[in-house]
């Protein structure tokens, strides 16, 4: 994958009920995966969550995913530190993305990108 202009970074402690409706509001706005990258924390130990989310990557290219013994806000600061977009955004794990919020921060970095040139 190339650079990707968004990076939306989930800390989590691996609740499936809470990361995966997450999950499905990004996608579900059907931005170009390429275009962006969610990068994923995992400091939890529950292995319901280890399992979904091991058969929900194959199906997406662009998730960066890493367990980590990371404390809860220095779980926060791990996911920046594998991130690589242009713009990274925090997305916790229990707020659903509105539609067209992706596509709105992928416009924003493409418009700041194009005065810097």
């Amino acid at each position: 994958m190339s650079k990707p202009l968004v990076s939306l970074c989930m800390p989590t402690n691996g609740v499936v009920d809470w990361v995966f409706p997450v999950l499905d509001s990004i996608y579900d706005q059907r931005v170009d995966n390429s275009l962006f990258e969610i990068v994923i924390t995992d400091n939890g130990n529950n292995e319901e969550f280890k399992k979904a989310i091991r058969e929900y990557l194959p199906t997406h290219d662009n998730i960066v995913y890493a367990e980590t013994q990371a404390l809860p806000f220095v779980n926060e600061i791990e996911s920046y530190k594998r991130a690589s977009g242009e713009l990274i955004k925090f997305v916790n794990h229990r707020t659903k993305l509105v539609p067209g919020t992706l596509q709105r921060m992928i416009d924003y970095v493409e418009k700041i990108s194009m005065r810097s040139l």
